[in-house]
């Protein structure tokens, strides 16, 4: 299996803007569907943390629609708002982080930073071939939706929350790179490592195994006697047919044969 996630920021679009007053209340509106509180508990998904809320959803005529945990759709799309502890954002916008700038993040007080991101994850079928530890012939194709479902459903219930929640302030720190790149690989390992409980692994289609195998071992001496001898018979032999041969062409021995033959 293999899980290709991209996500774009929406931050804006969720009303999620730079505040400097400790505020006790961080409300966020990305949709009728997906809006509420950053300071209170969700109320949605079995892992409950505080400042981490997750909504997978579906476009219905351009509008997200709810969708339930055994909804099997591929790919499947979720929006996701997090706040975490981060340094100070005025050391990030010093570093010329762009993120900063474009309002992809944003401090909150109280050394508190947010973002808001929307994601989609496609899952793929992959078949490859494996020759001394490389890997060669790698294929992918799109994964039905009843097996993408199976990927999703753990991390829709709300398994994983505290892996991916620690990732995200994690992602605010990589200054090399914006929060949608550690983001989009945290999303698809957490959705792999999740589903790998409900899996077992497949035989391989084919096999092919090369090996080396020591049929005897000959003593060095006893090897070139055994060389030097074979050449002394070959020499031997070469020695008697020219005889035979220098035997047999003689011109009294074809006047013995004519007289011999009736």
């Amino acid at each position: 299996m293999s899980i290709v996630t991209q996500c774009n920021p929406i931050t804006a679009d969720c009303g999620l803007h730079n505040a400097t007053d400790d505020n006790a209340s961080i409300p966020y509106h990305c949709s009728e569907l997906f809006n509420g509180d950053l300071n209170g508990i969700p109320s949605n998904s079995l892992e409950r943390l505080k400042g981490w809320n997750t909504k997978f959803f579906d476009l219905d005529n351009g509008s997200p629609r709810g969708i339930s945990v055994a909804s099997q759709l591929n790919p499947s799309s979720y929006n996701v708002t997090a706040v975490v502890d981060s340094i100070n954002l005025d050391g990030i916008a010093r570093a010329h982080d762009s993120q900063v700038h474009q309002g992809t993040v944003v401090g909150i007080g109280n050394g508190r930073v947010a973002f808001a991101i929307s994601c989609t994850s496609t899952v793929y079928d992959v078949t490859y071939s494996l020759v001394n530890g490389n890997i060669y012939a790698f294929n992918t194709t799109l994964a039905t939706p009843s097996t993408a479902a199976i990927i999703k459903a753990p991390s829709q219930a709300g398994f994983g929350s505290y892996e991916l929640f620690e990732r995200a302030a994690m992602s605010i720190l990589l200054t090399n790179s914006t929060v949608l790149d550690p983001m989009e690989l945290a999303f698809s390992q957490t959705f792999l490592a999740l589903a790998a409980g409900v899996y077992t692994s497949v035989p391989n289609r084919e096999n092919r195994w090369r090996g080396e195998m020591t049929l005897t071992r000959i003593g060095r001496g006893s090897f070139y006697f055994l060389v030097v001898s074979m050449f002394l018979y070959a020499v031997v032999i070469v020695v008697f047919t020219v005889l035979a041969l220098s035997v047999f062409w003689r011109n009294d021995m074809r006047e013995l044969q004519a007289r011999l033959i009736p």
